[in-house]
């Protein structure tokens, strides 16, 4: 999982640096399903981002390259519209941008529109989308 690891690294600092994704979500960019960050005991705010792998070549410390798709999940607990203007922050970062880190060189882009979804549980409003990613090792 290095690859994998390193690169959604970068994708999670490269979010950070946004000023516009920032200035939405903070240091709220999570490399985890939305469940497995509050399993562990985290306490989320919002709005927020997420993503993580779906699926794809095994990652071994023998691959040179690896491919696969993921998702990434923005959400708000005010509104859709919320949700949405963060996945667009998100978009703008990521879509088709080269990805250089110091131990990974990766490119993405959206394959799937995003959709709606709604957590009535949570009462929370979140945007899903599907992502294609092309990691090789520097």
């Amino acid at each position: 999982m290095a690859l994998t690891n390193d690169y959604f690294a970068e994708v999670r600092k490269r979010l950070l640096e946004d000023a516009t994704v920032s200035s939405l979500v903070g240091g709220r960019v999570y490399e985890a399903q939305i469940a497995e960050v509050v399993d562990a005991g985290g306490i989320i705010e919002y709005p927020c981002v997420n993503f993580a792998i779906d699926f794809g070549l095994r990652d071994t410390a023998a691959n040179e390259l690896v491919e696969g798709t993921y998702r990434i999940w923005t959400w708000s607990n005010q509104s859709y519209e919320q949700a949405f203007e963060v996945y667009d922050a998100v978009y703008a970062v990521l879509h088709r941008i080269d990805l250089h880190g110091d131990t990974v060189h990766g490119v993405q882009w959206e394959i799937m529109s995003p959709l709606n979804i709604l957590d009535k549980d949570n009462h929370t409003y979140g945007v899903v989308s599907r992502w294609t990613l092309r990691i090789v090792k520097r």
